[in-house]
């Protein structure tokens, strides 16, 4: 499994420099993993699959501050 690093080193200059200005927008709003979750319209359960884990995992995630 390549790692986050990895794969935006793959990714065209634009398009990297598109996902970095994304993710810098989306911690200046200081958005939860809930929020960013519904922001990308994920379910828990789809969520927990991608990561391997367990929904309810999630959803305890998504409480923690």
């Amino acid at each position: 499994m390549a790692t986050l690093q990895e794969r935006m080193d793959k990714l065209p200059r634009a398009r990297r420099r598109k996902v970095e200005e994304r993710a810098r927008a989306l911690i200046a709003e200081e958005m939860s993993l809930q929020d960013l979750r519904r922001a990308r319209h994920q379910t828990q359960v789809r969520v927990a699959k991608e990561l391997g884990i367990n929904q309810e995992n999630v959803s305890r995630l998504e409480k923690m501050k």
